[in-house]
């Protein structure tokens, strides 16, 4: 798949897509806590990657770009090439991962304002299912 950017641009995170169902609240709290405009310049540029929808959907990055949004800032972001995302075994596995959001209604991150659990939750909810899909990918 063809790169579609070079650099970073800065996009509002309401125009991005996801690859995950679920935040941390300690995780976004610990964000919230550092993230600030005055800080921006300090956020690493979030990976973002169309897997051939032509969304820009974020392959990292989403409890920072859950923060900015809810700060109405923009999101710094590259474009992914990542082996882990643009390899057959990544594709599949975001693709999955995709998903299972689209089937939640879970598209962009604003629609991760109403699934931010705790970390027990998180851990449950999101990571184990990660950790259960890819074993049967064979990852």
């Amino acid at each position: 798949m063809e790169k579609l950017f070079d650099g970073v641009r800065r996009i509002q995170p309401a125009q991005l897509h996801v690859s995950q169902l679920y935040v941390s609240r300690t995780k976004l709290q610990a964000v919230q806590a550092w993230l600030t405009p005055a800080t921006l310049n300090a956020c690493r540029p979030l990976p973002v990657h169309d897997f051939g929808d032509g969304f820009l959907t974020l392959t990292d990055g989403h409890t920072r770009a859950l923060a900015l949004l809810l700060l109405g800032l923009p999101c710094p972001v590259c474009y992914d090439t990542d082996e882990m995302v643009v390899g057959p075994e990544g594709q599949k596995a975001y693709r999955t991962a995709i998903g299972w959001c689209r089937d939640e209604g879970v598209c962009t991150v604003g629609d991760l304002r109403k699934r931010v659990v705790g970390q027990t939750q998180y851990e449950k909810l999101w990571l184990d299912r990660c950790a259960q899909a890819f074993a049967e990918l064979g990852q």
